[in-house]
């Protein structure tokens, strides 16, 4: 791996009030795929998009997309999102099959969870939605992604603030750099906490 930090004109920040580094400081991961798999290329994601969508205490609907690129002879793939609560127990799932190869876009039929446990910041419930794509005809997993998600709700009101899930949250912020004397921004995750506490 070949890292340059040199000034350019053309990418940006030129200025700023802090100091600007060099070199790798966040995690640096290899991924190897089968020949069927997740698009991994889109900035950056693992290409499958997970959002709530009208929430609140009663149900929520949970919407399910992404990519796929195949350069194989597997005649069907098999998209499947199991939603299960942080006990490991199911609450939801939707299927998608596949009837042609190659780079496939998806949408999974929407995932309804019924008295969705919300997110908050004094409960940070998360349930975790398990995709994973398969040949149909052989059943064998081709690829698999984890992602976690909290069911929230929240609106705005420009007299009254800020809801959450229907209960008024002050919102307070900060401004904080991540950079360490000696270290530039290479700091190890023990000092981020350390320095949010």
């Amino acid at each position: 791996v070949k890292v340059d930090n040199s000034h350019n004109d053309n990418i940006p920040p030129l200025t700023g009030d802090f100091t600007f580094f060099g070199g790798l400081y966040r995690n640096v991961s290899l991924i190897v795929v089968d020949q069927a798999h997740f698009t991994d290329q889109l900035y950056g994601t693992n290409s499958i998009y997970v959002h709530a969508d009208h929430v609140n205490e009663k149900n929520a609907t949970i919407k399910i997309d992404g990519k796929i690129s195949s350069n194989t002879s597997i005649k069907q793939l098999l998209v499947n999102a199991t939603v299960i609560d942080t006990k490991g127990n199911k609450v939801g799932e939707a299927k998608w099959l596949s009837s042609t190869n190659g780079n496939l876009s998806f949408q999974l039929p929407d995932v309804i969870i019924e008295n969705p446990i919300l997110w908050s910041p004094e409960n940070p419930y998360r349930y975790q939605v398990i995709t994973r794509l398969t040949d149909y005809k052989t059943g064998k997993v081709l690829d698999e992604v984890k992602t976690n998600i909290g069911l929230r709700y929240f609106s705005f009101d420009a007299n009254k603030g800020f809801f959450l899930n229907g209960k008024s949250v002050k919102l307070i912020g900060a401004s904080r750099h991540q950079d360490f004397a000696k270290m530039g921004n290479a700091v190890p995750s023990d000092l981020q906490v350390k320095d949010v506490e």
